[in-house]
C-alpha cells in the first residue's frame, strides 16, 4: 500500500464521513444560535414564541378549512377568523408589518363579504383597487427589508381573491399568494404558519380538484 503524503492524509480526514458529520453539526449549531438570537430580539420569551407558533397553526387550520367550503359566504367568514389569529401571532412575534397588513386584510375581507350590497356593489372595482393601493402604501411605509415585499404581494393577492365572485378563481389567486406568505413567515420566525402555508397550497389544490376540475 502506497504511503500517503501529509497533504493527502489531511484531505482524506477532511472528506471522511465523520468529518462531514462534524461540519454539519457545527453548521446546525451555528444556525441554532442565530435563530436563538433572533428569538431573543423578538422578545426573549420562549413561552410567548411557542404560544405564537400554536396560534399560527390555528390560524392556518382555519384558513385551510375555509377552502373546503363551496359557498363564497362561508369561505369569507372563516377567512376573517383566520386573519384575526394571524394578527395575534405576528404581534407576539414582533412582526408588526405582517400584523398591520393582516389587520387591514381582515377589514377588507369584511367589506368584500358585502360586495353584492349597495353602495359597495356600485363601486366594487374602484373599492377593490383603492384597498389594494392602501395595502401597498402601508406596506411600503412599514418596509423593513426585502421580505416586506413578499408580505405586500401576499396580502394584495389574497384580498383581490376575496373580491372575485367565482369560487374557482378565489382558490387560484389564493394559491398564488401562499408562496409569498411562506417566504415572509420563514423570515420572521413564524414557523407554525410557514408549515401551514405548505398545507394551504396542498389544501387549495385538493379543493380545486374536488370542485373546479369537474366544471
Amino acid at each position: 500500500m502506497a504511503e500517503l503524503t501529509p497533504e493527502a492524509a489531511a484531505r482524506r480526514v477532511l472528506t471522511s464521513p465523520v468529518s462531514r458529520t462534524i461540519r454539519k453539526s457545527k453548521a446546525f449549531a451555528f444556525g441554532f444560535f442565530i435563530a436563538r438570537d433572533k428569538l431573543r430580539r423578538r422578545g426573549g420569551n420562549y413561552t410567548v414564541i411557542i404560544a405564537a407558533q400554536i396560534i399560527g397553526i390555528a390560524a392556518v387550520a382555519s384558513f385551510l378549512l375555509s377552502f373546503q367550503f363551496k359557498s363564497r359566504k362561508n369561505i369569507l367568514a372563516v377567512n376573517i377568523l383566520s386573519r384575526a389569529l394571524y394578527i395575534l401571532q405576528y404581534v407576539m412575534l414582533g412582526a408588526f408589518e405582517g400584523a398591520v397588513l393582516d389587520f387591514l386584510g381582515m377589514i377588507s375581507s369584511v367589506i368584500a363579504k358585502y360586495k353584492d350590497k349597495a353602495p359597495i356593489r356600485r363601486y366594487c372595482i374602484i373599492t377593490m383597487i383603492a384597498i389594494n393601493v392602501l395595502l401597498t402604501a402601508v406596506g411600503l411605509v412599514l418596509y423593513e427589508n426585502i421580505f416586506s415585499m413578499f408580505a405586500i404581494f401576499g396580502i394584495v393577492l389574497e384580498v383581490t381573491a376575496l373580491w372575485i365572485t367565482k369560487e374557482a378563481h378565489i382558490r387560484k389567486i389564493s394559491l398564488l399568494a401562499a408562496p409569498f406568505w411562506l417566504t415572509y413567515n420563514l423570515s420572521n420566525l413564524a414557523y407554525g404558519s410557514a408549515v401551514g402555508n405548505v398545507l394551504v397550497i396542498l389544501s387549495i389544490t385538493a379543493a380545486m380538484i374536488r370542485y373546479d376540475r369537474r366544471k
